[in-house]
């Protein structure tokens, strides 16, 4: 099994579906995992890591099923839908590289959009402007 962490900093529930790929072709499936990510609690608010529902640590795939192969992101903002689907076409391109070469996953908002960046744990996740 495989293993990222979902960070929600968009400031609105968040619903999110992992897309596994099947083997390493990203033509093929292997299902897909829902998360619910709920909203950032002021750091005063927040004793421990695990205290924070806009953070998950998510298991998908197999032995062999570690890859993904794309995402979907939705959240309600002023009254109106707002969502991303990103889906690996390509072996090797820059979407494919996002999701499969870092383990930490971080959305956030910037009022029109959802935005999608990746970085490993052990670096500085990268800040969006509010």
């Amino acid at each position: 099994m495989a293993m990222k962490t979902l960070i929600n900093r968009t400031g609105h529930y968040l619903r999110v579906t992992l897309i596994v790929r099947k083997g390493d072709h990203p033509e093929n499936n292997a299902g897909s995992v829902d998360v619910s990510l709920g909203v950032r609690r002021p750091s005063s608010e927040v004793t421990t890591i695990t205290d924070d529902s806009s953070v998950k640590d998510i298991t998908f795939g197999s032995d062999v099923d570690i890859y993904l192969n794309g995402l979907t992101a939705t959240m309600i903002a002023d009254g109106s839908g707002v969502g991303r689907r990103d889906v690996v076409v390509d072996r090797g391109s820059p979407l494919d590289n996002e999701l499969n070469t870092n383990d930490t996953i971080v959305f956030s908002f910037d009022g029109e959009a959802v935005l999608v960046s990746a970085t490993n744990s052990d670096q500085a996740p990268h800040a969006f402007p509010a």
